[in-house]
Parts: structure tokens; sequence; C-alpha cells
């Protein structure tokens, strides 16, 4: 049935179609390839762009904005730990992982990066409520 549809298609309007697919995908790449890479972080896995944006169309439907804000969160918590001197936990491969002191300050620029990558890609990717997902408070509408 496709190679019919090719057939009936002329010759112009196939390269046409060719070209602007392609194009997509270039743009789109092009506008990721601005973004740092996340940095590497063991129990993140191997978190890439593309990971990231299949994993924001997949669980949030494009919206970047839950997921910003999440990691937004994950920054002010982990701060306010390192604040009080105390530590966090994380599962690594099973185990609890102890990350405290100047492992938890480094812990914290690593986030604090993957927030600067996710907002990146998010402008690139056009999210229309970027400005609120970076943090500023929108302002609630009174009932």
């Amino acid at each position: 049935m496709i190679m019919d549809t090719m057939k009936r298609m002329n010759t112009k309007t196939f390269i046409s179609v060719g070209l602007v697919l392609v194009g997509f995908l270039f743009v789109t790449s092009t506008a990721r390839a601005e973004c740092d890479l996340f940095p590497k972080v063991p129990w993140w896995g191997n978190l890439d762009h593309d990971k990231a944006a299949s994993y924001i169309s997949r669980k949030h439907e494009g919206n970047w904005k839950p997921y910003l804000e999440k990691w937004a969160k994950q920054v002010d918590k982990l701060k306010y730990v390192h604040k009080r001197e105390s530590s966090v936990f994380i599962r690594y491969k099973g185990k609890k992982v102890k990350i405290a002191g100047d492992a938890l300050e480094n812990y914290i620029k690593l986030v604090e990066k993957r927030v600067v990558v996710s907002k990146c890609l998010a402008e690139n990717e056009n999210y229309a409520n970027f400005a609120t997902a970076a943090g500023k408070k929108s302002k609630a509408k009174k009932k």
C-alpha cells in the first residue's frame, strides 16, 4: 500500500515531504545541541537530551513545568539539608548511598546543572509557560 501511494506521489511532492521531515529533525537536534549536556551521575543513568525530552513527552504530554518544578524543589531541599549539616540517602543498585558534607555540596551543583540543562531544553522545545516553570510565582486567580 505504501508503495502504491509513493508511485502516485509526484517526485517533487515526495522530495518536499522528505525535506520537511529532515528539516524538523535537524532543527530539533540543533536546538538541543545548544544546551549543555547533563552531568554524569551514576544513579541518573545515561541521561541525555533525547531521553529527557522523550520522558517529558511520555509522562507529561510535553509539559515541562512539573519536571522543572520537581527538580527546582530538589535543589531547595538539598540546600536545606546541607545548611543543617545533615545528609541525604540515595538508592543506587539496591543500596543506600549517604551523601553529606563536600559530597552533598558537589551533588547540589550537579542537580543545579540538571535544572539549567532542563530549562534550556524546555526553552528550545518552545515550552509556553516557561517563565512560570522556571520558578517565578504565578498569580493565582481569586474566586
